[in-house]
């Protein structure tokens, strides 16, 4: 017969003892010889995997060796959900599937950066996968990726933030204060800098900021996580000297004196801190998801409803069990309630347009009678 075991291993955590106990108790008590088990874990396959989700890896392998495999039976399907896309990879010579399938997320990962061959523990060694099938294909997913440049338009409220930071370093400067702020150069900047009571704040914020960069780089390791932290900080401290810069003369050519153009000044830097950190950092996540890092962060910011998924599984007579993966490339965005609906039918229905559903490839059949 068919077993669907869930194991709690979050995103790269250990199998813990309770959890391990109870799965050689029903092992032990009820599983058969020929069995097979599919086995659902909050997991993702992808490049760029953490060192915690190796040991996991490892861990889930003992499961395997340890429990499953003394009593004759056989694990022949990982359902994963731990990214929002459709993923399939198929084992080279045998019937294991790895199938990542995340369809009900709130945004869309991408699928342009996955590998197309990728190694797994077994419990006899190493045992080699190819990618078989992906959702949206990774020619959509690369596609999607320009729309990173329109985040200042999807998160308008980010921008805010940016804005209201640039104004307070702005006063922590204090280029408030007699004319400070009128026709400022670099020179002008640093000599505020080192003039400022609040010098050692900003030095300190300065220090931070490079080790959140470093810290928020996550998907590197090593030199290459520490130069893109590098990089990134830089680039940002060069920012919010080119907004002062370019709000002062900015401020300056209006001809406005006084408090005026101090307005004039403080609501530039507002502005245009908003708009260029916004800018700086879509263009900081387009590069990095050039070179394969930060797909959670620059796809998430998205906003993208669509390529919505889900599998139907189904067990036929002869024991063997196909899988079906449809998708839904546009999702409703307004629903009707229908209060008088039958009571087999749903109580929300889209608004507008029908989804149309479809498979995302052919069935996938695993024979009930053939040994990975």
């Amino acid at each position: 017969g068919w077993w669907l075991w869930g194991i709690d291993i979050q995103f790269g955590s250990f199998i813990d003892e309770a959890q391990l106990q109870y799965f050689a108790d029903v092992a032990a008590d009820q599983v058969q010889p020929g069995d097979r088990i599919i086995l659902c874990m909050a997991k993702e396959v992808e490049s760029g995997r953490k060192q915690a989700e190796i040991h996991s890896d490892r861990h889930v392998e003992y499961l395997e060796r340890e429990i499953i495999q003394p009593r004759g039976a056989q694990l022949v399907l990982y359902l994963k959900s731990g990214k929002h896309y459709y993923a399939r990879y198929e084992q080279d010579d045998g019937v294991r599937q790895h199938i990542t399938s995340g369809g009900g997320g709130a945004f869309l990962h991408p699928t342009h950066n996955l590998p197309e061959r990728m190694d797994r523990p077994g419990p006899q060694g190493a045992i080699s996968y190819r990618r078989a099938g992906t959702y949206p294909s990774p020619a959509v997913s690369k596609g999607l990726r320009k729309r990173i440049w329109l985040l200042p338009v999807y998160n308008l409220p980010l921008a805010a933030v940016f804005g209201t930071v640039q104004v307070l370093l702005a006063f922590m400067l204090g280029l408030h204060l007699r004319d400070r702020h009128v026709a400022l150069g670099l020179g002008d900047l640093l000599q505020a800098l080192w003039e400022s009571p609040t010098s050692f704040l900003l030095s300190l914020l300065m220090a931070v900021s490079l080790a959140g960069m470093v810290r928020f780089a996550h998907d590197a390791t090593g030199i290459r996580r520490l130069m893109l932290g590098l990089i990134h900080s830089t680039l940002q401290l060069a920012g919010v000297a080119g907004v002062m810069i370019a709000a002062s003369w900015m401020s300056s050519a209006f001809g406005l004196r006084g408090v005026w153009s101090l307005v004039a000044f403080i609501g530039l830097v507002g502005v245009v801190g908003g708009l260029g950190g916004m800018v700086g950092m879509s263009a900081y996540l387009w590069a990095t998801n050039c070179l394969g890092l930060h797909g959670t962060e620059g796809y998430a910011s998205l906003h993208h409803q669509d390529h919505k998924h889900f599998l139907r599984l189904h067990i036929q007579a002869d024991g063997a069990l196909t899988v079906y993966p449809i998708g839904v490339d546009r999702v409703a965005r307004q629903w009707t309630l229908c209060p008088d609906a039958p009571a087999h039918e749903p109580w929300f229905a889209p608004a507008g347009f029908e989804p149309e559903p479809h498979l995302i490839e052919k069935p996938i059949t695993i024979s009930g009678q053939t040994k990975p």
